[in-house]
């Protein structure tokens, strides 16, 4: 039978045990990470450059609020000049085809008159030949319409306005415009007409914009992407949408602690404003972010947690 005395060592030993224990660190299962280690991303420099990785020093920055709408490449009706052959005789020879660009003062046609003498029919203005009406041996008189001529410089960007967002757009606003044929370009110009008439089918309205064309590339009936600069904006942290991707748990960004070393954070967006979207939360004023190839990162992202 163990005595009082004996009971009572036995029990300030077993404290004083369990006291020793509780300053232990607990040891960490195997394989497991400590909680405080973020995930990173290792890429050299070498790579980084290869794939296109381009890191943005943030900063606030006020951007303009744009609206975003579609159109098409039209020409101005009045800017289509026909030229007349302008003496009497056979055409005999033509010097311009269609689609063909002229100058003013190129040579179109040649009219031979009834006394021999020939004539040139010469372009009064800058375009391309949309239309040629007379053939090799036509008889023609000075009034007879041969060429039609449009000028394509500058030309008219049409484009459909929403009804819901007609009180946003007025005359003198900048327009950028993008096209299929040429993705990497940008064609700006400038409201000139917002038409008094809304389509009762589509429910928008048309405003054209003057764009300047002096190397020709934009063509008529060309389809456009156009974003108009509004009065509106605001002012705060924003990043190209190419930054921003898709992670476990919602939008992140790459950014770069070290030449080398890349680490994802959660983010939180507010509007997207053309190419660049706005950042609410996660990141701040002086984070270095990778602004192109992020999708390469969350790439690297995913082998490593694969792995």
């Amino acid at each position: 039978m163990i005595s009082k005395s004996r009971l009572a060592l036995l029990f300030i030993a077993g404290l004083a045990l369990a006291a020793c224990r509780a300053k232990e660190p607990p040891s960490p299962q195997e394989g497991a990470q400590p909680a405080s280690a973020s995930p990173r991303v290792v890429v050299s420099t070498q790579s980084q450059a290869a794939v296109g990785i381009k890191i943005d020093r943030l900063e606030i920055v006020s951007m303009p609020e744009t609206l975003t709408v579609v159109g098409r490449i039209l020409q101005d009706a009045q800017t289509c000049h026909h030229i007349p052959a302008k003496s009497p005789g056979a055409v005999e020879s033509i010097r311009a085809s269609l689609g063909q660009t002229v100058d003013k003062g190129t040579v179109l046609a040649v009219i031979k008159g009834r006394d021999g003498k020939e004539s040139r029919v010469v372009s009064d203005h800058r375009g391309v030949v949309t239309a040629a009406h007379a053939d090799l041996g036509d008889q023609v008189d000075a009034m007879t319409y041969l060429f039609s001529v449009t000028e394509v410089d500058p030309l008219w960007g049409v484009l459909d306005i929403h009804e819901k967002s007609l009180s946003k757009v007025r005359v003198g606003q900048s327009v950028e415009l993008r096209t299929a044929a040429y993705p990497d370009a940008v064609f700006r110009g400038k409201i000139i007409f917002v038409s008094p008439e809304i389509d009762e089918v589509t429910r928008t309205v048309k405003a054209r914009v003057a764009v300047a064309n002096p190397d020709g590339r934009l063509k008529l009936g060309m389809f456009l992407d156009a974003s108009v600069r509004l009065d509106s904006g605001s002012r705060g942290l924003f990043i190209p949408r190419a930054a921003v991707q898709t992670g476990p748990e919602g939008p992140i960004a790459f950014v770069q602690d070290a030449p080398t070393e890349f680490r994802p954070v959660g983010i939180s967006i507010g509007r997207e404003q053309g190419l660049w979207v706005q950042v609410l939360g996660g990141l701040k004023a002086g984070d270095s972010v990778a602004t192109a190839g992020a999708f390469m990162l969350k790439s690297e992202m995913l082998k490593d947690r694969l792995e």
